[in-house]
């Protein structure tokens, strides 16, 4: 479930005005930022705002803001939530994100609903994991998990590896999922291999569709708790034969416990 934190943004100039939401409440209405571009003096309770599955700090911390100044808004997941992007007027996993009052604006930061579990970017990946061809892109494609991705080049033998290797919070069973920015150029038989307390499960993934979403490409192994040299996911690029400029991704892996 997607949980939209709200904060709105409005009015007599940059008026900023926190509206809360009851826990109770089923489903909240999707979380909005406006911001109006007009003189300036902030009143009202506004700041770090506790909301669905996470609060979004402001910055800078004063009263009078002029048009063309610019603001940060900074999204903190809550305890069982990972930030999932923003939306609206801005796009993408930026975080800190900066934004410049210069017009109507409408954006939307919102949370994971994620239990118990690990998200790993390619980022947090150390180069002792890393081998091979490697390269970042240089700009966020579509459905990049935060704001870059990893990419070899496929060959019919793998010579490039990429390991995710998390640190498990809880012993117990967990599904494994994938996140990759889908593209023409991506290959349609990416290997993965996920290793666990049981064995090894293998998935072929085809990273032309399905870009920005959860791919599972594991169900209900079974993971010790903390980082184990032989519990990982990992993908590398040996393709088989591909036409020429076909690239694998590493963007982001998660573990998610589903039991004991």
């Amino acid at each position: 479930m997607v949980m939209k934190n709200l904060i709105r943004f409005s009015v007599l100039g940059f008026v900023f005005a926190a509206a809360h939401f009851a826990a109770a409440q089923a489903s909240p209405p999707p979380g909005t930022i406006v911001i109006d571009n007009s003189e300036a003096v902030l009143e009202g309770n506004w700041g770090i705002v506790s909301a669905y599955g996470g609060t979004v700090a402001t910055s800078p911390n004063k009263s009078v803001f002029s048009p063309g100044e610019e603001v940060t808004f900074t999204a903190k997941a809550n305890e069982g939530y990972v930030f999932d992007g923003w939306s609206g007027n801005a796009e993408g996993y930026r975080n800190p994100l900066r934004v410049v009052m210069n017009t109507n604006k409408t954006i939307i930061a919102n949370f994971l609903a994620a239990g118990v579990g690990v998200i790993m970017d390619n980022t947090k990946v150390p180069e002792e994991d890393r081998s091979g061809k490697w390269q970042v892109s240089q700009q966020t494609a579509a459905g990049t998990w935060f704001d870059n991705h990893d990419f070899a080049v496929a060959k019919e033998t793998a010579d490039s590896t990429f390991t995710f290797r998390p640190n498990i919070p809880k012993a117990g069973k967990y599904d494994v999922y994938i996140r990759y920015a889908q593209g023409s150029n991506r290959s349609s038989r990416v290997p993965w291999k996920v290793s666990h307390k049981g064995g090894v499960v293998n998935a072929i993934v085809n990273q032309k569709s399905n870009g920005g979403e959860w791919v599972q490409i594991a169900s209900s192994v079974e993971f010790e708790n903390g980082t184990k040299k032989e519990q990982f996911a990992e993908v590398t690029n040996g393709t088989g034969a591909e036409p020429a400029g076909t690239v694998v991704v590493a963007d982001a892996v998660a573990f998610v416990f589903v039991g004991q």
